[in-house]
Formats: C-alpha cells, sequence, structure tokens
C-alpha cells in the first residue's frame, strides 16, 4: 500500500476494523516519521536527476 497509514490499520481494516481514511480525508491515518523520512529520500533522489546547465549531471559534475 502506497500512503503513510501505518501498516496495522489495512491489516485492521480487512478484519472488519474501522475503514482506514484516504489520503486527502480530513481524519488521516498517517505515521508522521517514515512519511517524511521517504518524502525527503524522495525528493533528494528528484532533484540531483535534474540536469545542470550545459548538460551536467550531479554525477558527472562531482566525479560520480
Amino acid at each position: 500500500m502506497l500512503g503513510g497509514a501505518p501498516p496495522a490499520a489495512p491489516d485492521a481494516a480487512k478484519a472488519s476494523g474501522p475503514p482506514v481514511p484516504s489520503q486527502h480525508s480530513p481524519l488521516p491515518k498517517i505515521d508522521p516519521e517514515p512519511s517524511v523520512r521517504l518524502g525527503a529520500e524522495a525528493m533528494t533522489v528528484a532533484v540531483r536527476e535534474i540536469p545542470k546547465p550545459g548538460g551536467n549531471t550531479p554525477d558527472t559534475v562531482s566525479g560520480g
């Protein structure tokens, strides 16, 4: 499952527990620490993939 819900939330919902709110719900069930960590890692990878002016990429500029 993609999203920020704790892994136990979908399992509980499958076992006739409360449904997992959607990401845009006013009552989201998000586990902040792993969600923020993954978001920061994803943004870092995305920014490093942006080509530099003149055709250089972060990897070629740093010699990697």
